[in-house]
């Protein structure tokens, strides 16, 4: 419920003004974490990167390697069919990891501090397209 629907009741409990913000990778959801809006500060993107991106990267990269193994030594078509596909959707979440984290660590060098008094709208903006959903809550498109 928290990685698929969660998000969705929240926006729509706060009618687009969520205090929970969802920062995504994007698309193949490689990495997915809710930020509560009034415990964020400035460093929070960045030990955000170093406590759960950068090992998530490199426990994706062991597991591919550990995978390459498993192929070679697979005696089962149908055995290696389905380690072929856990392998191609971990390239495809590293790849995306990889362009996240290149994102995240931008915005983490920005150091990007928020006014409550300016609200969810004006603050969801800043993130650019690190957060879901952003037209829906900014009624911007998505960068």
């Amino acid at each position: 419920y928290l990685c698929d629907s969660y998000f969705k009741d929240h926006l729509q409990t706060y009618r687009n003004r969520p205090i929970y913000w969802l920062i995504w990778s994007g698309k193949q959801k490689a990495f997915q974490c809710l930020v509560y809006l009034h415990r964020y500060n400035e460093g929070t993107l960045a030990r955000m990167r170093t406590k759960y991106v950068i090992p998530l990267q490199g426990m994706i990269a062991s597991r591919i390697q550990q995978l390459d193994g498993d192929i070679a030594a697979a005696t089962s078509t149908s055995h290696r069919k389905r380690l072929e596909k856990e392998r191609a959707t971990l390239v495809k979440h590293r790849s995306e990891l990889l362009e996240f984290d290149e994102q995240l660590r931008h915005y983490a060098d920005q150091r990007i501090s928020l006014d409550l008094d300016d609200g969810v709208k004006v603050n969801y903006g800043k993130f650019g397209d690190l957060l879901a959903e952003v037209k829906a809550v900014t009624g911007l498109k998505d960068e």
